[in-house]
């Protein structure tokens, strides 16, 4: 049975598992569906669900101008400031419509200290009248693969997860298989140990989170 390393690879090990000929078409439907339902959260048990996410540190972002476009994969802000030569402090995340009203209290033009984020890009209150230099730590989402896109950190990270979830997605094309209940029981399972290694990586590494993160 083939490595799960890729998107091609992927397909090939939920085609192996199902043994189905003809459902090798819809496969990367049952990817599709899962990744989707990976955004939104894993129900692991009634009333508790988990999302699929990765805390990382993105480093340096320069900002030099309005619009800044955010990685794409930024799901979720967790701490955001400034850490140049000559400005210290944090940003203040905001929504849209208070933008124009923070620039009228504080310039138009200036140090950066508030930031809405609409559709992957950053409007900034003031604007920058130069370059800044910040650091960005961020939780990642799930990137959708394609024949494109043939990886992301959740397959690198965690292939078993996007093949029991996959699975368990073809299960209305399996009526009474027996093997769906396994597939559920090992993608829930599996997510909440990947959760738990996450919280334990954030806890006892360099990156601690001591405030509720604001959404983007």
């Amino acid at each position: 049975m083939a490595l799960v390393t890729n998107y091609s690879t992927l397909q090939d090990h939920i085609a192996d598992t199902l043994n189905r000929a003809d459902l090798t078409g819809v496969i990367p439907n049952f990817i599709q569906q899962f990744e989707s339902r990976a955004k939104l959260g894993i129900e692991v048990s009634p009333g508790e669900i988990i999302p699929l996410r990765q805390l990382t540190d993105r480093g340096t972002i320069q900002i030099s101008a309005d619009g800044l476009a955010l990685p794409t994969d930024f799901g979720l802000l967790e701490s955001w400031y400034h850490d140049g030569a000559t400005y210290f402090g944090p940003i203040g995340i905001v929504t849209p419509n208070q933008i124009g009203k923070l620039k009228a209290a504080y310039g138009d033009t200036g140090v950066p200290q508030f930031a809405a984020i609409v559709d992957g890009l950053v409007r900034f209150a003031p604007e920058p009248d130069t370059t800044y230099s910040t650091q960005l730590t961020y939780w990642r989402k799930v990137v959708s693969l394609s024949a494109t896109q043939t990886t992301n950190w959740l397959l690198t990270q965690a292939p078993d997860i996007y093949l029991y979830g996959a699975l368990v997605e073809a299960a209305p094309y399996l009526k009474d298989d027996d093997r769906v209940a396994l597939w559920e029981s090992q993608l829930r399972s599996r997510v909440r140990a990947f959760d738990a290694a996450q919280t334990d990586a954030m806890i006892g590494g360099a990156i601690q989170r001591t405030y509720t993160p604001f959404g983007g």
